[in-house]
């Protein structure tokens, strides 16, 4: 039960996290479309990176099979949890908008948990035995 909290905590602060940004600078995407863009692509990146390097620093397993499986897990999450808040809660979007303006920012985030495995997997077969 331990590792499924786990995985369900981290899929949530992988969503959580950039959505409060987007909701603290939100006035920027009326002045400054680019800019509030841009933004949300570094905090999407740079959150799913620190939660990667947390959740895959443990030595145990196939890293490689958990980045795979936390990326998809992590992307899934966000675009269930941002359904409920674009579909029926109080940020109504369309859901061809949100396709369109935000879901596929969400594939980035396997790349980057499976590019941690890798790394970790390259410097672990390089280290002196």
């Amino acid at each position: 039960m331990k590792p499924l909290v786990r995985e369900a905590g981290f899929a949530f602060l992988a969503w959580f996290a950039p959505f409060a940004v987007s909701v603290c600078i939100f006035p920027l995407k009326e002045v400054h479309r680019p800019l509030f863009e841009e933004v949300m692509s570094l905090t999407l990146t740079a959150n799913t990176a620190l939660l990667g390097v947390i959740y895959l620093r443990s030595k145990s397993g196939d890293h490689l099979m958990r980045a795979v499986r936390i990326g998809a897990t992590w992307t899934v999450a966000n675009w269930l949890l941002d359904l409920i808040m674009f579909g029926w809660g109080p940020i109504q979007m369309p859901i061809r908008q949100y396709l369109w303006d935000i879901a596929g920012a969400y594939l980035v985030i396997p790349i980057i948990t499976i590019a941690l495995a890798a790394a970790q997997t390259i410097r672990a077969s390089s280290e002196p035995s």
